[in-house]
């Protein structure tokens, strides 16, 4: 039997998660807070347990949760698992609504979601590429920005959705457009975490108290983002995030020598490591300096 349909300007109602890990428990939170219907299938049973507790429906597997919902949420941890949630005939893609649409938020390679797209279109499901920056503290917080690729009808039906767990979005283009930029902003993010850990370790091996130097330079030209949230960045997947976006920098044949510098200094940034150089220089700093 074929999937039922859903209008294709039907206003969304019902949202699946496929993924109820750190990031995607708090946004099926705050979308059930929002006033939508949500279903969630994970394979882990503790996350399930914990996702009915907030008042989403437990469904058994991928095909279940896209054969139930107007927009079905991926958030699963790469490529591979992007496909298996996605492709095939387990998953959202076969069984999906048509005139629904999937929304692959997990960070893979643009021929991934490509490929989503591609299968998704030829049955009548749209796809959006979001990508969702400002990590768990921004998803608990519903102040996540939003990194968007795909077309403008799916992303307008959606937006209802998005704005339950996000304050900023911004749509960069076709499907793709939103994984781009999302390695844009990794390479930002990792090469200057390596620097600020680098430089602020280097001001307290000269006495300085590091947490102060670190307030110290939220007032100077070196303010940034990094600088503010370090004592909570969680620099879970930088490994992985530099080695995609190096592979998709030789598809197009542009060099990278920051970004392949960062990627062999980035191992050694575990969020101990940096608890440990916030926390050095306090011994030798008397707090006044001539």
């Amino acid at each position: 039997m074929a999937p039922e349909a859903t209008a294709p300007n039907a206003p969304i109602a019902t949202v699946g998660f496929v993924g109820l890990g750190r990031m995607g428990l708090p946004m099926a939170r705050h979308v059930r807070a929002g006033g939508f219907a949500v279903a969630g299938f994970d394979v882990d049973d503790s996350a399930l347990r914990q996702a009915e507790a907030l008042g989403v429906r437990r469904r058994a597997s991928c095909a279940e949760i896209a054969a139930g919902a107007d927009l079905v949420l991926v958030i699963v941890p790469d490529d591979d698992d992007v496909l298996a949630a996605c492709c095939g005939p387990e998953g959202a893609i076969a069984a999906a609504r048509r005139g629904s649409v999937i929304a692959v938020c997990s960070h893979a390679r643009p021929a991934t979601v490509a490929r989503v797209d591609a299968e998704a279109e030829a049955v009548g499901v749209g796809v959006l590429d979001v990508q969702l920056t400002k990590g768990v503290r921004g998803a608990e917080d519903a102040t996540m920005t939003l990194l968007v690729g795909g077309r403008d009808a799916d992303l307008e039906r959606a937006r209802p959705v998005f704005a339950c767990f996000a304050t900023a979005l911004h749509h960069l283009g076709p499907v793709g457009s939103g994984q781009i930029a999302k390695a844009v902003n990794n390479l930002l993010l990792w090469a200057h975490l390596a620097a600020a850990a680098e430089a602020l370790e280097f001001g307290a091996r000269h006495g300085l108290d590091a947490a102060r130097l670190r307030t110290a330079l939220l007032d100077c030209s070196a303010d940034s983002w990094v600088l503010r949230e370090i004592a909570d960045i969680q620099p879970t997947w930088p490994a992985k995030d530099l080695r995609n976006a190096l592979a998709m920098a030789a598809d197009v044949d542009h060099p990278m020598p920051i970004a392949e510098l960062v990627a062999t200094l980035i191992g050694r940034l575990d969020r101990a490591t940096l608890d440990r150089i916030l926390a050095s220089g306090k011994d030798q700093a008397t707090g006044e300096r001539p």
